[in-house]
């Protein structure tokens, strides 16, 4: 799971200074650029389809630690998840060793985050699909330049794969929201959604009993929705 508790410009003591680069263990941030350590890059790219569960659970353990660097991981890694369930018997499918092939390019094309300037606006930007839910924060600079943040993302559980799809973008905006609490909470924020009803459904009077819980829960933040 990404690192919620835990703000991307917090470095921990596992660390090496090399040529003001800091060196974290799996990350480097250097001139204020937060991206996965060359070493492990190495480790992912030679990497080739696993043929057993042990194999399997090392890739997706290891592409794991990099989850906030990946736009929709949820979705992307989706046939992986299915397949590290104790009870499904190892098979590697068509559809898994595709998954395997984008989330190993998605790294080695070599990702860069931006460290967050708590001086600085944030914007957040969400979606749903039938599966996952994504989001990413941004910040805007001087230039009016969004600089990416972190990406973070989770599958549908349950009885919300049947949520309408007003629903599940709204959903994307309740849990996306408090994930990101550490940066949000106490800031005038953007949220930008595809959904264009979405900022209508949150000033309904009478809104059903889900969207009431949502809607009480976002009252702690300070944002406008734009689409």
């Amino acid at each position: 799971k990404l690192a919620s508790a835990q703000p991307v410009n917090v470095i921990s003591q596992n660390t090496e200074h090399i040529n003001n680069t800091t060196i974290e263990t799996g990350y480097k941030v250097s001139k204020g650029i937060f991206q996965p350590d060359d070493k492990n890059l190495k480790v992912i790219q030679g990497l080739v389809a696993p043929k057993n569960k042990k194999g399997f659970r090392r890739f997706l353990g290891l592409i794991g630690l990099y989850r906030r660097f990946i736009p929709n991981f949820a979705q992307k890694a989706l046939p992986l998840t299915q397949l590290s369930k104790d009870k499904v018997p190892f098979y590697w499918s068509q559809e898994a060793q595709e998954a395997f092939d984008i989330l190993k390019s998605e790294l080695l094309n070599e990702p860069i985050l931006t460290l967050s300037n708590f001086n600085n606006p944030f914007s957040l930007c969400t979606d749903a699909s039938n599966y996952a839910l994504s989001a990413v924060l941004c910040q805007e600079d001087s230039n009016g330049f969004q600089h990416r943040i972190c990406y973070a993302s989770r599958k549908l559980k349950g009885p919300e794969t049947r949520y309408s799809t007003v629903e599940r973008e709204i959903l994307a905006v309740v849990w996306a929201t408090p994930h990101f609490r550490q940066y949000l909470l106490g800031k005038t924020f953007t949220v930008y959604s595809n959904q264009a009803s979405l900022s209508h459904v949150l000033k309904l009077k009478n809104p059903t009993s889900r969207i009431a819980r949502w809607i009480m829960g976002l009252s702690q933040f300070d944002y406008k929705i734009v689409h």
